[in-house]
């Protein structure tokens, strides 16, 4: 019985970064969807889990000047779900999220620029604990 592909939430502002992301995890064999906002990754995310097609890793922008960013998008998604794997990503190097992320309920951060491998590598912790 094959295993089914991990599923990957996405959420980033910057539409580029955003589809370039969803392009690359989908061609590494990930589902993955996007979200321009936290209040829209959530929207997904709770969706999924009604229909018991919960995210394997979630990815996070950590700012979002026009809407929810990461930190409290990652907040409100540990109430629908606790076990959620989500990933701290961020190009501000000063973010005091990413120097201590597990504190705030992320289980691995991904720091602007990176690269495919370093993308796929922290997914691939993050949907495989």
């Amino acid at each position: 019985m094959c295993e089914r592909a991990k599923k990957v939430l996405v959420m980033d502002d910057e539409e580029l970064i955003r589809e370039s992301i969803l392009e690359i995890l989908t061609g590494c064999g990930y589902r993955a969807d996007g979200a321009c906002d936290g209040e829209q990754a959530v929207e997904l995310y709770r969706r999924a889990m009604a229909e018991d097609e919960r995210y394997d890793a979630v990815i996070l922008d950590l700012r979002v000047p026009a809407g929810l960013g990461g930190r409290g998008a990652a907040d409100r998604l540990r109430q629908i779900d606790p076990g959620v794997r989500a990933i701290a990503a961020s190009g501000y190097s000063d973010h005091n999220v990413l120097a201590s992320y597990q504190e705030f309920g992320f289980c691995n951060i991904l720091a602007k620029p990176f690269t495919c491998q370093e993308l796929v590598d922290a997914v691939n912790r993050a949907a495989n604990p």
